[in-house]
């Protein structure tokens, strides 16, 4: 009798997971079989939007750090290492951030290192920001505007990079 039992325990688990495979492979009333993925061409639709977006986002910051080093006349090389300053402490902070993540890793001294990672790297873009506002004083533009002038992501060539960094839209986590 108890055999019996797990058994036709046995046989309903295993036609009810075979119906259910059945069921997900087998298009919905009134749904045509190419049509079983409306969610992925929406999916891959958004995703080419994020792209087409930062990639717009990128030319445009790239266009405002070229006007930038025109402006800053003999500036220039003090603009370029202050991008430089904070692109290496965004590579730092981002790779100390990595690492903590990895599995077995999170510790109280990689929390540690990816503070002091964000600190530098904050400390940087201020002065790299800092020096842009000086520059466009010294050129005459009110102080009210530029914020419209200052290459803030000047330092994110990379567009995975721009993208990792841009923050949550409503569509999704980024």
């Amino acid at each position: 009798m108890k055999t019996e039992k797990h058994l036709l325990f046995a046989v309903a688990g295993l036609l009810s997971l075979f119906s259910s495979a059945a069921i997900a492979g087998a298009p919905l009333a009134g749904q045509k079989s190419d049509d079983a993925a409306p969610g992925m061409s929406q999916s891959i639709a958004l995703e080419k939007m994020i792209q087409k977006n930062t990639e717009q986002k990128l030319a445009a910051e790239a266009k405002k750090y070229t006007q930038m080093v025109a402006l800053a006349g003999s500036q220039q090389d003090e603009l370029a290492k202050r991008r430089d300053e904070a692109a290496n402490a965004y590579k730092t902070w981002q790779s100390s951030k990595s690492a903590v993540e990895l599995p077995g890793n999170a510790n109280a001294d990689g929390f540690k290192a990816v503070e002091v990672a964000a600190q530098a790297y904050s400390k940087a873009h201020k002065a790299f920001i800092g020096l842009q506002k000086e520059i466009l004083a010294k050129n005459g533009v009110p102080s009210g505007t530029a914020d419209t002038f200052i290459a803030k992501n000047g330092i994110l060539s990379d567009p995975v990079a721009a993208y990792n960094a841009a923050p949550p839209t409503a569509a999704g986590s980024r």
